[in-house]
């Protein structure tokens, strides 16, 4: 960032153009909520507790694996990409959100591809839990594909980005500058 910064003032310098500030890279707003995917992918909800659509999603892992190999791929905010038809890891996604109590969200949310349900008894379950569901026709390669090439934009009620970007602005860049040149 910092040899950037340096680069962009010293490069439009040269024209004459004030830089008015340079923001670093902040991941936190380049997570998508559970919210954003489903509305941005046109995804069925097919569950959700008050709220939940909020979890932010870090990661997301392609339920390809055996159960116990899963445990270790799920961290903090997982979204998980399954044909319902997987109980084995949907249990799994269970398990590890009841293991870790220091997190809010474990999995921040399962998405059932495939067109694919998973059974009743197991709906059931997991509607004790936090975890929004949520269901597409597609296959799990191309709707994991799906979110890695959509670029989702900050909204109105994502007040946790909203105040990072605020926080980013004043740090960064010359208020005041741009305040008296009104």
């Amino acid at each position: 960032y910092t040899k950037i910064d340096r680069l962009l003032r010293k490069g439009l310098d040269r024209f004459g153009v004030k830089v008015l500030g340079v923001i670093p890279h902040e991941k936190l707003l380049t997570y998508p909520s559970i919210s954003e995917l489903a509305e941005d992918l046109d995804m069925e909800i097919l569950y959700s507790k008050k709220d939940s659509l909020q979890n932010v999603v870090r990661k997301f892992v392609i339920g390809d694996m055996q159960p116990h190999n899963a445990l270790d791929a799920f961290t903090e905010n997982t979204l998980l990409i399954v044909p319902g038809n997987r109980e084995g890891l949907i249990l799994t996604a269970l398990i590890g959100n009841m293991l870790e109590n220091n997190v809010v969200y474990y999995v921040s949310g399962i998405v059932f591809t495939n067109g694919i349900r998973p059974h009743q008894k197991l709906l059931d379950l997991i509607y004790r839990t936090n975890i929004p569901l949520l269901l597409v026709e597609e296959d799990s390669f191309t709707i994991a594909s799906k979110i890695n090439s959509t670029i989702f934009k900050v909204r109105a009620e994502d007040s946790e980005k909203i105040s990072r970007i605020k926080s980013l602005i004043e740090e960064y860049v010359d208020i005041e500058y741009i305040c008296n040149q009104i």
